[in-house]
């Protein structure tokens, strides 16, 4: 191959700093489902990871559909608000740093 051609090649690998971000992602992520009841984070494992039906998850959970509804609205709810409001924090942390380091133009 020319090295014309290799710049065709795609490399579906991701980069280094993208796997240890993804990594921390995930680590984040179970910790916010660590602090669900076990119902809940067991319903949204069911259906968001093992890509159970409504039904499937309520009969594996021996539970009716409408707990496994309830559960995965509120747990999701209570995730994406902790992730929002953590991020919302890392940006106001990020804005005052940058405001320290920034230096004074006169």
């Amino acid at each position: 191959m020319t090295d014309d051609e290799w710049i065709d090649v795609l490399d579906n690998e991701p980069t280094a700093d993208r796997a240890v971000e993804a990594s921390q992602e995930l680590q984040r992520v179970n910790g916010l489902l660590s602090a669900l009841s076990s119902t809940c984070r067991r319903v949204i494992e069911l259906r968001r990871f093992d890509g159970l039906s409504q039904k499937e998850t309520a009969r594996q959970l021996g539970v009716s559909e409408n707990v496994v509804e309830n559960h995965i609205a509120r747990g999701l709810k209570r995730v994406l608000k902790t992730v929002a409001d953590q991020d919302a924090e890392t940006e106001a942390q990020e804005r005052e740093v940058r405001l320290i380091v920034q230096p004074r133009s006169h």
